[in-house]
């Protein structure tokens, strides 16, 4: 993912922040559903990590 894809994610999960996953993918424009959705499930997985440490 290069910097402006994953700012654009960020960006596509404010504008819909319950999915579709197809929709975050068509506004990054250059990933598939399936690459947008794991890569959030990835961004989860490491936010529960960091939040386990900070506690």
């Amino acid at each position: 993912w290069t910097a402006e894809e994953s700012q654009l994610f960020w960006m596509a999960l404010i504008q819909y922040p319950q999915g579709p996953w197809t929709s975050i993918a068509e506004f990054i424009g250059t990933k598939s559903t399936r690459q947008a959705m794991t890569h959030g499930q990835k961004l989860r997985q490491k936010l529960k990590r960091w939040n386990k440490r900070l506690r």
